[in-house]
Parts: structure tokens; C-alpha cells; sequence
């Protein structure tokens, strides 16, 4: 059978030949992130982090905008970020804790999302993920988003977790998954944060969270109208924002998960002393049905 008029060991020869080349490039890469670390001065030593998720987001956009043919985006992604956890790894080691609960959820998120070199390992809760993070930099988290499942048997939820920490160094960096619409089974049909020490930079296109508190924890409506005066009276009127989940604190008090279009950061929102508590923020995904920006998780 032939191709074009090439035959068959000519098209072998021919994908051989990709093969090496991207070998090739692979090593040459390896060598660009020695000079990289050398320029830095980081030497790949523990105590830093080498994350950059908005950085990632705009590369997997720019991959996912410009792809055609057979070949599943899909797989590009699992093998970029094979590339990209890998190179990481030697820039500056991390490792990813999960938050227990849904563990084979999890799993799969930490590899699809991180190299096979990246160690991984199972904790209790969110709490403990937390905490571990603000031990140790080279630490980053992975959460189920479960908003809307909040009961009263159940612990506090994540985000108010780390609300309560203050000044902690955990944050949100980034969701999951990035590209919506690509066939991953189960998976797919959850969504889960990555809470690191990494910076939280603007990608062009993305969200903020504020935690806000609340009176009316089991009346929608009016906790949407509270959220609007707070935001009002901090000076942060007519941002584009979304009620996505809220619960009780240890103390009975109402807090509410809020998304808000854009980059804001930290110091914009804490700075307002509206009670507001920034917990990060992540590059918006990117939706493969409509060649664009997912507007909505």
C-alpha cells in the first residue's frame, strides 16, 4: 500500500526520522533548562518552585488554537505536560499532595497533569494538604472542586479552610481539567483546583476567587445582593462575578465562594478591608468545542 506514491518503507524511514528529531529537540531542550537554572540561579534546589501555570495556560492555548488533524488534542496535552512536569522536576523537584476523598479522581488528574517523575501521595483531607503546603514550598495540592455538595456531616470545604489560614501561603493556581470537551472518561465530568506557593500571574484570560462573608448562607438571592454591597463598599463595583458555593464556619458564620472575571490581585481585594479574603485564581480553560475560552465551569 502507498501514500502519495511513497511507499511503505520510505513512510517508516520518514517517521523514523520524526522520532529522532524529536528526540533531538527534547535534548536540546534539556540543555536550554540547564542554561535557564544556570541564569536563574535556582541549580534545581529545593526551598523554590519552578510553576507557572499562567505561563502553561498560554502555551496549552496556543497548542490547542492551532491544531488540526487526526491526532487527539488530548494526547498533545498529556504529552506536553509529560514535557513540561519533567523539565520542571529539574529546574526545582515538587511533589503533589491529594486531599483523600474521591482518591482515584485524584490520581488521574496528578497524572494526566504532572510528569511520572513527580512523587504523589495521598492525604486525609484538604486541611492536611494545606497545612502541608505551608510547610514546604516545594509542595503543591490538588482539591475537588465540590461546590453545591457542601452538608452538615461534612467538613468544611477547602476554600474556606484556606480562607481561615489568613496570610498563609497556599493558594489557587490553577483548574482542572484545561481543555474542556476532550473525551477523558469519568474524569472529565469533575472539575479540581491546584493549590501551590506558585505566583498567581495573569494568563490574559482569567479568574480570581473571594471568599466573602455572608448572612444569608441558605438563601441564594439574598446572599447575592450582600456580596454586590460588599464589593460596592469596597470600592470594587461592577466587576463581573459569580456565587459558586456556600457553608458555615466553625463559628456558625456565613462565608461564599465568589468567581470574578479577570486577574485581581491579592493586595487589591485585602487592601479594601471589606472582610474580603483573595484565595487565589486560575488561567479560565480553554473550551475545544468552541475554539475559545470556557466562560463557565
Amino acid at each position: 500500500m502507498t501514500r502519495r506514491g511513497i511507499g511503505i518503507e520510505q513512510i517508516r524511514r520518514e517517521i523514523d526520522a520524526i522520532d529522532a528529531s524529536m528526540h533531538e529537540l527534547l535534548m536540546k531542550r534539556g540543555e536550554l533548562i540547564a542554561a535557564l537554572q544556570d541564569a536563574k540561579g535556582v541549580g534545581g534546589a529545593r526551598g523554590t518552585t519552578a510553576l507557572r501555570p499562567a505561563r502553561e495556560a498560554q502555551m496549552l492555548r496556543a497548542l490547542a488554537a492551532r491544531h488540526h488533524g487526526a491526532f487527539p488534542i488530548v494526547s498533545v496535552e498529556r504529552i506536553w505536560r509529560e514535557i513540561i512536569g519533567s523539565f520542571t522536576q529539574l529546574q526545582a523537584p515538587f511533589r503533589v499532595v491529594l486531599s483523600g476523598g474521591e482518591a482515584a479522581v485524584l490520581r488521574e488528574y496528578a497524572r494526566h497533569y504532572f510528569s511520572v517523575t513527580t512523587p504523589v501521595s495521598l492525604l486525609d483531607n484538604a486541611a492536611a494538604v494545606i497545612d502541608t503546603i505551608a510547610g514546604d514550598e516545594t509542595a503543591v495540592g490538588v482539591v475537588m472542586d465540590e461546590s453545591g455538595k457542601r452538608r452538615a456531616n461534612r467538613p468544611a470545604p477547602w476554600w474556606l479552610t484556606l480562607a481561615q489560614r489568613g496570610e498563609g501561603p497556599a493558594r489557587v493556581v490553577a483548574r482542572f481539567p484545561f481543555l474542556l470537551g476532550a473525551d477523558r472518561g469519568a474524569v472529565a465530568q469533575r472539575s479540581a483546583f491546584m493549590l501551590s506557593r506558585a505566583p498567581v500571574e495573569p494568563s490574559g484570560e482569567d479568574m480570581t476567587l473571594v471568599v466573602v462573608p455572608v448572612d444569608s448562607v441558605r438563601d441564594p438571592t439574598s446572599a447575592k445582593k450582600e456580596i454586590e454591597l460588599a464589593f460596592v463598599g469596597a470600592q470594587l463595583g461592577g466587576l463581573s462575578m459569580r456565587l459558586t458555593d456556600m457553608a458555615e464556619d466553625a463559628g456558625g458564620a456565613g462565608m461564599a465562594l465568589v468567581e470574578i472575571r479577570g486577574h485581581l490581585a491579592a493586595a487589591l481585594i485585602e487592601e479594601a478591608d471589606a472582610g474580603l479574603r483573595w484565595i487565589g485564581g486560575y488561567p479560565v480553560p480553554f473550551d475545544l468545542n468552541s475554539g475559545n475560552k470556557a466562560d463557565e465551569k
